[in-house]
């Protein structure tokens, strides 16, 4: 996963590509989908994962709590312990093996936005 970059989710329609940038190649390829299609998601690399947070429909009908973790090395996703609060429109920081999810919007559209910070603790 050294210096790849993960490109997933997104609208329009809930996108579940999943394609990946190999800088070594100068090539992209197709990966395994994103197991639930949303938008306005985070993405971190963490322990030699990649992680997609939260997100949104693209109707902006639902704000997601999942977080889903894909291993390069086996093509798959894994389901984690969702969000505490289900959030949209974020970012996210990785450090110490801890993912901090600062911000977004609790409710679909943007409209409106939180000040909660939620750590996730990411398995190793």
């Amino acid at each position: 996963m050294d210096g790849e970059l993960h490109v997933t989710a997104g609208r329009p329609d809930d996108l579940t590509v999943h394609e990946v940038y190999d800088p070594a190649s100068a090539s992209w390829h197709t990966a395994a989908p994103l197991p639930t299609g949303r938008s306005s998601v985070a993405g971190a690399a963490v322990v030699g994962m990649f992680v997609v947070i939260g997100g949104e429909d693209g109707a902006e009908n639902r704000v997601y709590d999942e977080v889903d973790a894909y291993d390069p090395g086996t093509d798959s996703w894994t389901a984690l312990t969702p969000l505490p609060q289900p959030m949209q429109g974020i970012g996210a920081a990785v450090t110490d093996g801890q993912l901090f999810v600062p911000g977004g919007g609790p409710t679909p559209g943007g409209t409106d936005q939180s000040t909660v910070l939620q750590v996730l603790a990411v398995p190793r």
